[in-house]
């Protein structure tokens, strides 16, 4: 029974291994790291990392030409082969565009004619 318990924590403790690795990567990058879900799905292929952003902060996550997405694949990957694991990421956008007032974003500016 005590094998199976320490198993059990073994699992749960892989599993917040590569969330918190995620976490400590990307909330750094973006403007509201408290509004960042990320879900961890196994299955026969692997581990896969849905992030879900807040809408302001998917550009900064995707970056320019995927420039950033890639290298978080790619550090997410590494992370992944260390632990002998297959970790891929997928960046969603989110489903609801949400409005935020705050000073971190200044208003638009209004094109001149």
């Amino acid at each position: 029974m005590e094998e199976v318990l320490k198993e059990i924590e073994c699992i749960e403790k892989e599993i917040d291994d590569e969330i918190a690795f995620m976490h400590s990567i990307v909330d750094p990058l973006i403007s509201f790291p408290d509004k960042l879900s990320i879900e961890k799905i196994i299955d026969d292929r692997g581990i896969l990392l849905n992030v879900e952003p807040f809408d302001r902060d998917v550009g900064l996550l995707i970056g320019r030409q995927g420039c950033m997405a890639s290298a978080l694949r790619l550090l997410m990957h590494s992370f992944g082969m260390k632990n002998k694991k297959n970790i891929s990421v997928k960046i969603n956008q989110p489903k609801e565009k949400s409005v935020i007032k705050d000073d971190k974003c200044p208003p638009k500016k209004k094109a001149k004619k």
